[in-house]
């Protein structure tokens, strides 16, 4: 069996091929695909250079980049330059990834990417596991505007994809200016089932007050208020609000409907 082998100008070349030259070793790996300009494999070293618009098709991940270098014992991936990476709904990019697809962990360079309701950036980012990232000296917002309006910037931000946002010691930005700094900041990603809020309150005109808010998050994207008020002098008001959003529409219908029974014409 030959040392190495080299398959040139190859734009795509499926992994079943390799099956042939490797016996039983990448039948271990999960790989779907595997895809290069050139790709080389050193059959003692179970070692794979994929190079010039390199992809890897992984059962947990797709890994782009200019190289990427396959290391088949260790199940593992390094990417160089213009890397992506496809990990169900999260999208990660960066300079250079070193990437575990057996246990979805690693650490990417330069790395910036999406995990909603985040938008996100780091000098260098660690996942642990799928859904875990480690930031260091990152930001963090949850506004797709590029640049975005207003972020968290702190040394060390740890995101648990559907449970939790931690950050130390980390600024509020709004645009560029610090607005204030807080030694700690959480906050739960779980997704919120209802609201139900009491304003009570008093003024010269209504007498005593009580605001009920009730929200709900009627989609993914919409979510539903229903207001009722007491006021004393003045009537019971009752009001709808219903507000859309997404990325690329955002809009609101509100509505509010009272019988006014106070004589003060103010």
């Amino acid at each position: 069996m030959p040392q190495g082998v080299w398959l040139p100008q190859s734009r795509r070349f499926l992994i079943i091929p390799l099956l042939f030259l490797c016996g039983s070793l990448l039948g271990e790996v999960h790989l779907t695909t595997a895809t290069g300009n050139v790709i080389t494999y050193d059959v003692p070293s179970g070692k794979a250079e994929l190079r010039g618009n390199a992809v890897v098709k992984t059962g947990t991940a797709t890994i782009k980049a200019d190289q990427i270098d396959v290391f088949v014992d260790e199940k593992r991936g390094v990417a160089e330059g213009h890397v992506e990476i496809f990990q169900k709904n999260d999208y990660l990019m960066g300079s250079r990834a070193d990437y575990y697809w057996d246990s979805s962990s690693g650490s990417i360079v330069g790395a910036s990417g999406i995990s909603p309701p985040w938008h996100f950036s780091a000098d260098r980012m660690i996942q642990k596991s799928p859904g875990v990232y480690l930031l260091r000296d990152g930001t963090l917002s949850s506004c797709s505007a590029d640049p975005p309006h207003y972020r968290f910037r702190a040394g060390r931000v740890k995101m648990t994809k559907g449970e939790r946002t931690s950050l130390q010691t980390p600024f509020f930005l709004v645009e560029d200016a610090p607005f204030f700094w807080l030694p700690f900041y959480t906050r739960s990603l779980r997704p919120k089932k209802y609201t139900l809020r009491l304003e009570p309150g008093a003024s010269g005109r209504d007498g005593l007050k009580m605001r009920t808010i009730w929200g709900y998050p009627s989609t993914d994207n919409s979510y539903t208020r229903v207001r009722w008020d007491f006021l004393q002098r003045t009537g019971n008001g009752i009001g709808v609000e219903h507000i859309y959003s997404n990325p690329s529409l955002n809009g609101r219908l509100d509505s509010y409907y009272i019988r006014d029974v106070n004589s003060d014409p103010v």
